[in-house]
């Protein structure tokens, strides 16, 4: 049975959504708690957090846009928008910050119907998911094995690893789910566990209860590989990573990652020369690559690429000012593979082209 959250401004609109509810799903519902503006909805979160809420979007103090943006983090709820107003950017965004659906007022009770069955489907799997991922937790294998760094290694190697990772940190938690919900075929559940795991490793954050350890007992992983449908797959995966990215926002602005960023601007600054991409530099700090890619933006507000970039750039600088070297071998110098490019680069960064830029420091030198 489900928590369910009303916020609404108009008594007569509450009502009407209450009525609707005990109508079609009083046997799903536990409790219905009433808000009528934003920071009474807050208040409610924080006494207890609801598992379906209905949302008006313009209700006072707070409104509803803003109050979904308060409450992203609130991952396992289910939102349903009710509203009377139907501009497309309000949906659109709505949507974009995880509601389940956009209803508008007056609410069509077929619709309605339909989408909050939806919901406590939904909520169902979750449920169901998150006793999965209860089950598998054990304390027989540490996650932090010693045997880490070799397998990372190997993980780098893997498409479907790279491209999870990317998903994880430019679309969020629900799109690499629904990524490797598609490849569920690759994988036993043994090795979806061990995915997660290495995944989870790779970040190299603080370990809690729930993330310290997995149970791989074989017969374990059998009974749970037979239960795994696909929806349930996608579902176990967004959970696990829901909580991979909380911790994450919780780590936010630790000594570790100021340190890491530190590391890599270090061996950035000493290889800057060599030919450096993230996979490569992921097995240097050994980080998962595009959570260092995602933290190095965050801590410096510059990205690895232009980090790398101006480096390179500030180096050939240096070079040609000095002269005697071609503009070939300064590209090869400071880590361009192909000279044509490191000249548009050059030009892009400084206004001048490399032949230019020896030409007009010459002239420089000879009229001091």
């Amino acid at each position: 049975m489900y928590d369910i959250l009303i916020v609404e401004d108009e008594r007569i609109e509450r009502e009407a959504l209450s009525a609707l509810l005990q109508e079609g799903f009083a046997s799903e519902i536990a409790a219905v708690r009433y808000a009528t503006n934003g920071n009474q909805a807050l208040k409610e979160f924080d006494r207890q957090v609801p598992d379906l809420v209905f949302l008006d979007i313009h209700i006072p103090k707070i409104n509803g846009l803003e109050l979904l943006e308060r409450l992203s983090r609130q991952l396992t709820t289910e939102i349903i928008i009710v509203s009377a107003y139907s501009q497309f950017e309000y949906a659109q965004k709505a949507l974009r910050l995880g509601v389940r659906d956009y209803l508008l007022k007056p609410v069509d009770t077929v619709q309605f119907s339909r989408v909050v069955a939806e919901a406590f489907d939904s909520l169902y799997r979750k449920n169901e998911a998150q006793k999965l991922l209860q089950q598998i937790i054990g304390q027989q294998e540490s996650l932090f094995s010693p045997e880490f760094s070799e397998e990372f290694l190997s993980y780098l190697q893997d498409e479907n690893f790279l491209a999870f990772s990317e998903l994880s940190f430019s679309e969020g938690p629900a799109s690499a789910a629904k990524f490797l919900a598609n490849r569920q075929h690759e994988f036993s559940a043994a090795q979806l566990l061990r995915f997660l795991v290495m995944f989870f490793q790779s970040l190299h954050l603080p370990h809690n209860e729930l993330l310290a350890s997995f149970d791989f007992s074989s017969t374990e992983l059998t009974r749970l590989q037979l239960e795994l449908t696909p929806a349930l797959f996608e579902h176990l995966v967004t959970d696990f990573m829901q909580r991979v990215h909380i911790l994450i926002q919780q780590n936010t602005d630790s000594e570790t990652n100021k340190q890491l960023v530190k590391q890599i601007d270090t061996y950035l600054e000493e290889h800057f020369h060599e030919q450096i991409n993230l996979d490569h530099l992921g097995t240097q700090v050994n980080r998962n690559p595009a959570y260092i890619s995602r933290l190095y933006k965050t801590e410096t507000g510059i990205n690895i690429k232009d980090r790398l970039k101006n480096l390179r750039i500030s180096a050939a600088r240096a070079m040609l000012e000095q002269g005697n070297v071609s503009v070939k071998e300064v590209a090869f110098s400071v880590g361009f593979s192909d000279p044509n490019y490191f000249s548009t680069v050059f030009k892009k960064e400084t206004g001048l082209s490399a032949t230019d830029y020896v030409l007009f420091y010459d002239k420089n030198f000879e009229n001091n």
